[in-house]
């Protein structure tokens, strides 16, 4: 039984740098073989660290009572006891012998209707993009501004979180309160312009009881992080201590490289490459929100990836591409409040599956 398992290594008071938190989470989450393979690998490498470190303060207080040749002998020792344990990370490649129980693993689960992929909530989405956003790949939502990217985007991140997918959003757009506040819109189905001074009691009372629920949700928001080396340091810590399942970065053009470029495609380009390295040194989707450039305004669907903001490199670097679009509303019905207006995702690029297959939406604007 998996979940048992893990909470029984989670009793281990050896592995005590996890807290009882941290498996009651663990255990919450979709539970497969290959899941609990993943939390496997995630506490022998925080274990190494955690004994190397212990032998090195150790070490360290110990200092004075011994030579430099003896300390030196010492930390080869330490190095030689603990290096086996590295060895997959210094070697890099991998045998099929190695790769063949994780495989198994993943088939079992797929048999038995568990997705190796993070499903999006949204079954016709899921299905046209193989069940999901594949671990280990970089995906993109693009758009018109105003298209409804962010809006899909938190849709999607909402729906994984309950399902027990913990999600992190990067947002260079908006700060954390406006986006939590957009968040409650449509959790709660309240509109963001309701939320302001003067907010009837009635209105206030919705958005505490449903705050009890949002709370729970396992999203982390970003509003600080400006570059992709940063995030690189902050996602690698973030899937170790909270288990992160998925990452969204809105938008890919406002984020930054430390590197120096020429041109902005440059640095965007950049950028793609530097959120492809985090998806696959972590197994986890990265999604990033990219706008087009004015051309794709006056394209057809087959052309706008020809289109996508300052870089093609992210028409190379995403394994899937979705584009949304949100039909306009004629002048003469109005903005009634409420109306729900008829919106389209088309997948644009697919590398596990057929590319230009729509899948059909409904779309609330005051509640995003």
């Amino acid at each position: 039984d998996p979940e048992s398992l893990l909470l029984n290594i989670g009793s281990d008071e050896s592995l005590s740098f996890y807290s009882a938190d941290d498996f009651r989470s663990w255990s919450r989450r979709p539970v497969s073989g290959s899941s609990v393979m993943d939390a496997c690998r995630r506490l022998r490498g925080e274990g190494l660290r955690s004994a190397i470190t212990d032998e090195l303060e150790d070490l360290l207080t110990r200092a004075a009572e011994s030579t430099g040749p003896v300390l030196l002998q010492r930390v080869q020792a330490i190095a030689a006891e603990y290096g086996q344990g590295f060895q997959d990370v210094r070697r890099g490649f991998r045998s099929l012998e190695e790769l063949a129980e994780p495989a198994l693993r993943i088939y079992e689960d797929l048999h038995k209707n568990i997705s190796f992929a993070v499903p999006t909530g949204y079954t016709q989405l899921d299905n046209a993009i193989l069940d999901g956003y594949s671990k280990g790949d970089f995906h993109l939502i693009a758009g018109l501004t105003g298209a409804g990217k962010s809006a899909l985007a938190w849709a999607i991140a909402r729906r994984q979180a309950k399902l027990g997918y913990a999600a992190g959003v990067v947002s260079r757009e908006m700060s954390a309160i406006e986006n939590i506040m957009r968040l409650q819109a449509a959790e709660a189905e309240l509109p963001r312009f309701f939320m302001r001074k003067g907010m009837p009691s009635g209105d206030l009372q919705k958005l505490r009881e449903n705050m009890a629920e949002v709370r729970k949700l396992p999203i982390w928001i970003n509003t600080e992080t400006g570059t992709v080396e940063d995030l690189r340091i902050q996602t690698r810590a973030m899937c170790e201590e909270f288990g992160l399942a998925i990452l969204y970065v809105d938008t890919m053009q406002l984020m930054r490289s430390r590197e120096k470029h020429a041109r902005k495609d440059l640095e965007v380009g950049a950028i793609s490459r530097g959120l492809k390295e985090i998806a696959m040194e972590n197994n986890i989707p990265v999604v990033g929100l990219s706008q087009y450039g004015r051309g794709g305004r006056k394209v057809s669907i087959y052309e706008k990836m020809d289109y996508l903001k300052e870089s093609s490199s992210l028409e190379q670097d995403a394994t899937t591409i979705v584009d949304i679009e949100i039909e306009k509303l004629d002048d003469s019905e109005g903005h009634r409040f409420g109306k729900t207006r008829p919106a389209k995702a088309t997948v644009l690029k697919n590398r596990n599956g057929a590319p230009f297959v729509g899948v059909p939406f409904n779309y609330r604007g005051e509640v995003f």
